[in-house]
């Protein structure tokens, strides 16, 4: 049954931002979240990345002082390729090299959930990641990660968090 139909239509346009960065001219997502022109906030609440780690080295992420591992990040010393993406994505600050993030002033958190060789997340790291963001206030939690089925202590941690104030945003 069809409950309702519209016309396909378009819902915007895909604009870059004015900054020096050199990748900036590529990053469509900018526009297509609808930051493009808007000032982010001050530094406030964290934003937790519960992913692959993050590897504190990058150019796009070097030398921050707003960066805290929550836990060991592995592989030792340098965190995940994933959760560094995600990281930049969100954060990368406007520096000359590379890409800006959406919120280059967030306080980033990051929460290593992947065992072994860093391609396998665990249940229990992401659930213990879910609430070691929430023990720390009110913040954003960004779960960009996926599977083939619901997990009811992922879903049980999330719904917690948000009970204490967290915004989690996932994939």
């Amino acid at each position: 049954a069809v409950r309702f139909a519209v016309p396909d239509r378009p819902a915007g346009t895909l604009s870059v931002t004015d900054v020096a960065d050199p990748l900036v001219a590529y990053e469509w997502w900018r526009a297509a979240v609808g930051v493009v022109g808007l000032t982010p906030p001050g530094a406030g609440k964290p934003v937790t990345i519960i992913d692959s780690g993050v590897n504190v080295t990058h150019p796009e992420l070097a030398g921050r002082g707003d960066l805290v591992m929550l836990n060991a990040q592995e592989p030792q010393p340098l965190g995940g390729v994933h959760g560094t993406a995600v990281a930049s994505l969100i954060a990368a600050t406007e520096n000359g090299v590379g890409i800006v993030g959406i919120y280059p002033q967030a306080r980033l958190q990051s929460w290593e959930s992947a065992i072994g060789s860093g391609t396998q997340l665990a249940t229990s790291e992401i659930v213990k990641g879910v609430l070691a963001a929430t023990a720390g206030g009110p913040g954003v939690i960004n779960l960009s990660l996926g599977g083939d089925s619901a997990e009811v202590p992922i879903r049980q941690a999330i719904a917690t968090a948000v009970s204490k104030g967290m915004l989690v945003v996932a994939a």
